[in-house]
């Protein structure tokens, strides 16, 4: 369970050396941010769009102080979940298929909004196919990967069970997930990064119970990131997970602005 999938180095291996890494890295990065202000503003307008693009600069800035952040693979992870929401809110199913698959692939613990995704979808009943193949894929990408492992792993190699590593919330790595990238932002000594998480669930709340029809836009653009806010605290092991931040919160900052539209 502790060993990594091997599908960012696959695509990495493909480049002529590491400098094209963190070019590609800024290139992605930009196309991000390109796909955060497109589904932004189909769900709202463009002004908003803009606003929320803003918003996530300095988390991304923080990389300039932080040369080898590029190398976790949750940024790429991250990039290409949105990617795949991007298509999602626009319908075009195959490249938002391939994108929401790309990212649990690069890095398994972003299946959990998919599933989440996947369940809303029961709900509403709507795309219910849709998630059910990118989940069956995953899981036999998975599964292959398992196997792999279990050929070269040591005979006494000692692998964590996914239950094992589920606990009580932990407030410091907690704290540390959500602080990850923040430091260019104003107050944040002040706990801004935890401000932001309560006006992002509070614009969630609003909207399910003020505007319906903006709620039910946007529902799937807020499991792209509030499973992992709710999960990730109940299976981290370390302070040193703090990276596991770049999953949800530059999609959590790019919220904020959701609940301003019609109110």
């Amino acid at each position: 369970f502790t060993w990594r999938m091997p599908t960012i180095y696959y695509i990495w291996n493909l480049l002529p050396n590491g400098k094209s890494i963190l070019a590609l890295y800024w290139l992605t990065s930009a196309v991000f941010l390109g796909s955060i202000f497109m589904t932004v503003k189909k769900l709202t307008n463009s002004k908003l769009a803009a606003v929320s693009t803003a918003l996530i600069l300095p988390y991304l800035a923080a990389n300039l102080v932080y040369p080898t952040s590029f190398l976790f693979m949750e940024w790429w992870s991250l990039f290409a979940l949105t990617l795949g929401i991007c298509a999602y809110v626009y319908k075009k199913w195959l490249p938002a298929a391939f994108f929401l698959l790309l990212a649990a692939l690069v890095r398994e613990i972003a299946i959990f909004p998919i599933i989440f995704m996947f369940s809303a979808s029961i709900i509403t009943k709507s795309q219910r196919l849709f998630f059910t193949v990118i989940i069956f894929l995953f899981l036999s990408a998975y599964s292959l990967h398992t196997y792999s492992v279990g050929k070269i792993a040591p005979p006494n190699n000692q692998e964590t069970s996914p239950v094992s590593r589920i606990h009580l919330p932990d407030k410091q790595s907690t704290l540390t997930m959500t602080s990850f990238s923040m430091q260019f932002y104003p107050l944040v000594k002040y706990r801004i990064p935890q401000i932001f998480i309560l006006i992002s669930v509070g614009g969630f709340m609003y909207l399910f119970f003020k505007n319906k029809p903006l709620f039910k836009k946007s529902l799937f653009f807020y499991l792209a990131f509030l499973p992992q806010l709710l999960i990730f605290p109940l299976i981290t092991t370390s302070l040193y997970n703090d990276y596991w931040g770049i999953l949800f919160m530059p999609l959590l900052v790019a919220s904020l602005p959701l609940a301003l539209e019609n109110i």
